[in-house]
């Protein structure tokens, strides 16, 4: 007997007469699947039908009596089985029901006659439209097989059902199995036989054969999951390819006649006893209920089909009858009503109803639960709705607030802490969750649930929290553990050092953590180690500085941290600090900060060791880096003099070495500064003079001499501009400057003659080639030559012949008559001189920046003078007046260009 409840899920409507074109039919098959209805009548006529029970089509199949008939669902293909002649073997058509053919009926492609006169019993065919099964009344089943895409069908073997008595097949019905292998289920008054089904062969499957019983016609069917479901009067069974599964029986025994299936429901129909009505009975198996039962006013009915979301019941008198789905929102209001919250969620579940919606149905089950004050179970479904914070249902969740609420009284605070575990568990609790949890657990001084929540790996809370209760409660040990386990460095040190005052502890747990972590805790933590462990501190925070290695975390792998991060630990430890710095600096691990920091340590105590201090000092400036500037103010700051100058020679102020120098009146280093750098800074010489000349040039004699002699080496200054230096010294005589200015005027002198001797001869040779321009523009040229310059051989005419006196063969040039090859190099590279002069002599910046930097300006003009830099009547290169006005106006005034 089957325990199912029973409701009305379906809504029955009754086609009535004259509203169905089926009236006047004697139906004798039907199918469907493609969204419209086929049905065959006794005439051999096929009809389309809509969803209003309409003919929209109709066309003759066969001369007599069409049998059955399938629709194909993956292609919109009929295939029928009927006699087109009696007694003659039955005939298998398949139509194109997208194609037309000329007589306006859909294509009919080739049709197959089965090899038997007995009568045809069940057709089936399989979901990918490759093969056709055709149950015979004498246990035969024959198999067509075809290509749906090349549209060829032939019938290629029979399969006969052995151990019958000439049972008739009843039940046809294809399925796949895993591997995507066809399966035929065969069924007969008395056997039921499972087949590997392939193109080429069929194959019974022994472990599946059933020959007990079997079922009646029509009273078989595949269900959407691919199973076979048997109808017997006691009850139906299900089959797969693991053999019988389950069997449903019914209250009482049935006379059943048809039977089929629609989405999870199996369809039953009966015949009353009195046969004058017939019942169908629609059962749900998985939440095991009766969807729908209810009789029906017709003596037979015959024909069951599904098409539109609906169920098609068709009589044998053509009374047409559908059962239509209520919806889902529906049939849960009706499980509401009778509080069937469990039914409800299980119907839910099972139609893909969304989870919130499903949490909301848990909700009203939760709240019935708890008015009719069963409040165990009601704590259950409550705990249903719970939703992780990170899930994709989270908005959709129920307030756990909503839950807490009802269950604060302290007569249910078991029910309160179960729901409080299980939000913890589902990772959906917040800190309030987690501080209430500890505090019920604490009031009902549960330490055993405690521990265990403590302890519980992967529980998903808020763990600084559970610390923060636990540390309340002095439970420190209950906190160090969930510290330790949940890595919360900050809270376990925290714990250590200021609950339990172990310091040692909390530095052997800081060394063992990942270098991250370590190095922020001892940014956080390093002075109270400090304050109570200094050696053991230093030295850890100097591994931490140079090389920490971690090799439970990241073995292998050295890292540093920086140096300057922790000077602020040594602030009350100064020794310890130069310990440190020293080490670190040592290492190469030092930074501009830290080598700063180390550098003030040392000149702090410079006075107590000085040669020691002094040696350190030096080293740290010359091999170190660190901000220059900033060591320069601590070396002026405390006075230590070595370290200036060496900073002054680093940072090239050599001014300022050069005037220290002069500060300390130390003359003997004046003229090393100038020879040492004054290569670099030629004004130093300049300024070294000024300085002796203003100090006393009599004592200071032999120095002045050694600065003219580099000064008049350097060309650093003319003369003129010299004596007027030296006259501003009351002391200064011209005796001291005699040699200088007598040797000066002797280079002179010697320059003047030199420049006299060049101009004379470049007058000489300008004159000469004036006299032979003139002569070849006026006169006649001879030419004497009698062998080309080119061939070596004698002169015939034609031939060429240069002024620069080369003469050639005519062949000898080609095609450049106009320019001798023999002085062509020559030419080109005057003219390409020429060229760069002129180019060169249009470069104003070039031109002033020698003026500014040469020691003979004069001279500098003189040069671009020659150049052509002023030559306004140079056609290819003029100097536009934007050009002129770019220039000195002084300068231009000397060389007359313009007058000021």
């Amino acid at each position: 007997m089957i325990p199912y409840k029973k409701f009305n899920f379906f809504d029955k409507q009754t086609i009535e007469e004259g509203e169905s074109d089926l009236d006047n039919i004697d139906v004798v098959c039907a199918t469907s699947g493609r969204g419209y209805l086929v049905f065959g009548d006794v005439l051999g006529n096929v009809h389309i039908v809509d969803s209003d029970i309409r003919i929209t089509k109709s066309f003759a199949a066969y001369y007599r009596e069409i049998k059955l008939c399938a629709q194909v669902k993956s292609f919109n293909y009929l295939v029928t089985v009927g006699d087109d002649q009696d007694f003659i073997a039955p005939t298998v058509k398949i139509w194109d029901m997208d194609l037309i053919d000329p007589d306006g009926y859909p294509l009919l492609y080739n049709p197959i006659e089965l090899p038997t006169t007995f009568p045809v019993t069940y057709l089936a065919v399989s979901p990918d439209f490759t093969q056709i099964a055709i149950g015979i009344c004498d246990g035969t089943v024959y198999i067509i097989t075809g290509d749906p895409v090349k549209r060829k069908w032939y019938l290629s073997r029979n399969i006969k059902i052995l151990d019958t008595d000439v049972s008739p097949v009843t039940g046809l019905g294809f399925t796949f199995d895993d591997l995507g292998n066809t399966i035929l289920f065969v069924t007969t008054y008395d056997s039921i036989s499972t087949f590997y089904s392939n193109r080429n062969e069929t194959i019974e499957i022994e472990d599946i054969r059933d020959q007990t019983d079997g079922c009646i016609s029509n009273c078989a069917t595949i269900t959407e999951k691919g199973e076979l479901v048997i109808g017997r009067k006691e009850g139906y069974y299900y089959y797969t390819l693991n053999g019988k599964e389950s069997c449903k029986p019914f209250n009482s025994e049935r006379k059943l006649s048809l039977m089929s299936t629609y989405r999870d429901y199996i369809i039953v129909v009966d015949q009353a006893s009195n046969l004058k009505y017939n019942t169908v009975t629609l059962y749900e198996n998985e939440n095991q209920f009766v969807a729908y039962t209810g009789p029906f006013r017709a003596q037979n009915i015959t024909i069951l089909l599904i098409e539109w979301n609906e169920i098609i019941i068709v009589s044998g008198e053509g009374k047409v009858y559908k059962l239509v789905e209520k919806d889902l929102q529906a049939k849960l209001d009706i499980l509401f009503r009778r509080h069937l919250y469990d039914l409800a969620i299980n119907l839910a579940k099972s139609n893909q109803y969304d989870s919130g919606s499903i949490i909301d149905i848990c909700r009203k089950f939760g709240d019935h639960l708890y008015k009719i004050g069963d409040y165990d179970k009601a704590i259950l479904q409550y705990i249903n709705t719970i939703v992780p914070d990170d899930g994709e249902d989270s908005d959709s969740k129920l307030e756990a607030s909503y839950v807490i609420k009802k269950f604060l009284d302290a007569e249910r605070i078991h029910n309160l802490t179960l729901y409080l575990q299980a939000l913890h568990e589902a990772r959906a609790a917040k800190k309030n969750h987690t501080t209430l949890l500890l505090n019920c657990y604490t009031k009902l001084k549960d330490h055993e649930k405690l521990d265990k929540f403590i302890k519980t790996p992967d529980l998903s809370f808020d763990v600084e929290t559970a610390i923060k209760v636990c540390r309340q409660g002095n439970y420190h040990d209950h906190a160090l553990d969930l510290a330790f386990r949940n890595k919360e460095h900050k809270w376990y040190l925290k714990i250590l050092l200021e609950d339990l005052n172990d310091h040692m502890n909390a530095l052997t747990y800081i060394k063992e953590l990942d270098f991250e972590s370590a190095k922020d805790n001892m940014k956080k933590y390093g002075k109270r180690l400090m304050s109570s462990l200094p050696v053991e501190t230093t030295e850890f925070l100097m591994i931490l500085c140079t090389d920490f290695r971690n090799e439970a975390e990241n073995p292998g792998t050295s890292n540093k941290a920086s140096a300057e991060d922790f000077i602020h630990i040594f602030v009350n430890a100064p020794l310890h600090l130069v310990e440190f710095l020293e080490f670190v600096t040592n290492k190469g691990e030092g930074t501009i900060l830290s080598t700063n920091t180390l550098l003030e340590l040392y000149l702090r105590e410079h006075e107590i060791d000085s040669n020691e201090r002094e040696i350190k000092i030096l080293n740290l400036l010359q091999n170190c880096e660190y901000d220059e500037g900033h060591a320069l103010f601590l070396c002026q700051m405390n006075d230590f003099k070595p370290g200036v100058l060496f900073l002054f020679e680093k940072l090239k102020l050599y001014n300022e070495i050069l005037q220290y120098y002069m500060d300390s009146h130390d003359y003997g280093n004046i003229i090393i500064s100038c020879k040492k750098y004054g290569k670099i800074d030629p004004n130093l010489w300049v300024k070294a003079l000024t300085f002796f000349s203003e100090t006393d040039p009599v004592q200071c004699k032999n120095e002045i001499t050694q600065i003219l002699k580099s000064i008049d080496d350097e060309r650093l200054l003319p003369p003129l501009q010299i004596i007027q230096l030296l006259s501003q010294s009351p002391n200064a005589t011209l005796g001291m400057i005699k040699p200088y200015i007598s040797k000066h005027l002797k280079r002179e002198q010697k320059h003047v003659s030199d420049n006299y001797q060049k101009t004379k001869r470049h007058v000489e040779e300008i004159e000469k080639n004036k006299k032979e321009i003139d002569s070849l523009t006026s006169g006649a040229k001879v030419f004497q030559h009698l062998k080309c310059e080119r061939c070596k051989q004698s002169l015939m005419p034609p031939a060429v012949h240069f002024l620069c006196n080369h003469s050639f063969h005519s062949h000898c040039l080609g095609d450049n008559e106009h320019e001798c090859p023999e002085c062509e190099i020559d030419n080109a590279t005057f003219q390409n001189r020429q060229r760069s002069l002129n180019e060169n002599s249009r470069n104003h910046g070039e031109f002033f920046r020698q003026l500014d930097t040469s020691y003979d300006g004069f001279s500098v003009v003189a040069q671009y003078f020659g150049r052509g830099m002023f030559d306004q009547k140079k056609s290819s290169y003029p100097i536009m007046d934007g050009e002129i006005a770019a220039l000195d106006p002084r300068i231009l005034e000397d060389i007359g260009i313009i007058d000021l």
